[in-house]
């Protein structure tokens, strides 16, 4: 922006003791926002630009103040840093190889496709023993009709189901089912299936493809998933061959299962399994440090189980996929790229800031008693139990003949007997949205605006008329009334504490921001109609 200081080229909005803040920062935060917006069901206002400049000034205070103290000189900063670059560069390296796999294999979609939809009509018999099940199964197998033979079993109580197919979704089928189901023609009878105790006899009847666009549209989404993960399995591997060598006589001699083994032994193993080229070697003992983490109960166990020999394998070639993908993001030199060095300064950024509120402002915030009770008092409207109701309806098409049924309601008539006599009843057939509260206890605020006003001061017992000019005329009987009553503080206890907690963090951070702010130099360069200006794609 010609109006904008440049520095290295770049305009900036401000200056903070020296520091300049450039006009991108502030675009890729309002882009945030409004990205934020797009995706958030929860409306939330965006700060005004002004508004907005003035926290982002704040938040670049607070990052050198973290940085003066030494916050990011910490082993854990350092350690999430260090995990955040390798994740992002290996993520860079393999969005690279697929960006232009846009569309899936056909042939593969409609494989997934046919899978996902596939129906099958199938008449099932389940008996209680084998026997019984093989033969019906000969007496098929000799000429018998299948369906006359299996209604005189089910007519004979021999065995349950029905003689008359009908389609299920082939998904749908136990897997022992669905095998021999896979196997079989139309028309033939399946030997025995074992389903627990019992034995099923089916026959397939016929198999079709529903149309489903929903379907097809996850079998494209999967194919194309699929083929794209092929692509960097082939890329991975060749990475491996390129920089990666492994001893396969050390990895053979690593066997964790053997009997007596010891992993204190291989903890302490620093025999080279696989190298990688200009990185330092991997060990055993690295290799069973990576191995241990894998298993949740302990890796002893594993190898008692059986389990661990068959993971070793995969576990090395994840440690080295890791290794050769930076490696050759490194030879791409992709820690240059803008792309890296944003995502990288706003991941270093969010780390020195959660240090500085944990670290320096959390620390002393203490929550009292007295605090979270005067909080729950403030705030009696929001920890209450609704009010509810128990409501009984009769709609009828006109207001003459609902104000007839409260008339006979209330010289002693039953409400049933009305419900299955009374004339000009709305019929829920003809009528959309007809309203139906069936007796059952609901929170009066989720209720019509109509209702809440008809029964509003009703007593237990009562009869009111309530009409709703697009539906129909109703009857209401309020059976039960159940106040609004107090939460337990004991029972909200934790979640106030949290919120007065949040909320006293904030209060003590703005205090240091304006600490901050009044010992800085800080310059800005553009606010109000300016700023609007600068903000407004379409005055650029």
């Amino acid at each position: 922006m010609s109006d904008l200081p440049l520095v290295g080229g770049k305009p900036a909005l401000a200056s903070i003791n020296g520091e300049p803040l450039f006009l991108e920062e502030f675009d890729r935060v309002l882009q945030g926002l409004h990205g934020d917006m797009a995706d958030n069901t929860q409306k939330r206002a965006i700060p005004h630009p002004s508004e907005l400049l003035e926290r982002l000034i704040n938040a670049k205070l607070v990052l050198q103040e973290a940085h003066n103290i030494g916050l990011d000189e910490l082993p854990e900063i350092k350690a999430a840093e260090k995990s955040f670059a390798e994740q992002t560069l290996r993520g860079m390296l393999y969005g690279f190889q697929v960006r232009n796999i846009r569309t899936a294999d056909p042939k593969e979609v409609e494989k997934r496709y046919r899978e996902a939809v596939k129906e099958v009509k199938v008449s099932s018999l389940l008996f209680a023993g084998e026997a019984e099940a093989k033969r019906l199964a000969e007496e098929v197998k000799a000429g018998g009709k299948f369906e006359l033979l299996a209604a005189k079993r089910i007519a004979a109580g021999e065995a349950k189901g029905s003689a008359k197919g009908e389609y299920l979704k082939f998904s749908s089928l136990t897997p022992d089912v669905a095998k021999v189901v896979a196997r079989m023609k139309n028309g033939e009878v399946s030997p025995p299936i074992r389903i627990g105790n019992q034995y099923s006899l089916l026959k397939l009847e016929g198999v079709r493809y529903p149309k489903d666009n929903a379907a097809r549209k996850q079998a494209e989404n999967a194919a194309l998933q699929a083929k794209k993960t092929a692509a960097l399995e082939a890329y991975a591997k060749g990475l491996r061959k390129k920089y990666a060598r492994i001893d396969r006589k050390v990895l053979d001699q690593v066997d964790y299962e053997a009997e007596g083994a010891s992993f204190d032994k291989f903890r302490a193993d620093q025999r080279v399994v696989a190298t990688v080229k200009g990185e330092k070697p991997l060990t055993v003992a690295a290799l069973t440090a990576a191995i241990e983490k894998k298993f949740f109960h302990g890796a002893e166990r594993a190898a008692e189980r059986k389990k661990i020999n068959r993971r070793k394998e995969q576990v090395l070639e994840d440690i080295l996929d890791r290794q050769v993908a930076l490696k050759e993001a490194k030879i791409q030199k992709l820690e240059r790229t803008e792309f890296f060095r944003v995502k990288a300064e706003e991941n270093r950024n969010g780390l020195l800031f959660g240090a500085f509120v944990q670290k320096v402002i959390a620390s002393d915030v203490k929550v009292t008693e007295e605090e979270l009770k005067s909080y729950y008092m403030e705030h009696a409207a929001d920890y209450a139990y609704p009010e509810m109701a128990r409501i009984d309806s009769l709609a009828f098409t006109d207001r003459t003949h609902a104000e007839n049924a409260i008339g006979k309601l209330r010289s002693g008539a039953d409400l049933q007997w009305l419900r299955a006599n009374a004339d000009g009843q709305a019929d829920p057939a003809k009528v959309k949205n007809l309203l139906d509260l069936k007796g059952q206890m609901l929170e009066l605020s989720g209720l019509p605006a109509g209702v809440k006003e008809a029964v509003l001061g009703a007593q237990p017992g009562e009869y009111r008329l309530y009409t709703d000019p697009a539906a129909a005329h109703y009857v209401l009987v309020l059976r039960e009334r159940v106040p609004s009553r107090p939460i337990p503080l004991e029972s909200v206890k934790s979640g106030i504490e949290k919120k007065v907690y949040n909320e006293k963090t904030q209060r003590v951070l703005r205090d240091w921001e304006g600490k901050l702010r009044k010992a800085s130099e800080v310059k800005i360069f553009a606010t109000g109609k300016k700023l609007d200006r600068i903000v407004n794609p379409g005055a650029r």
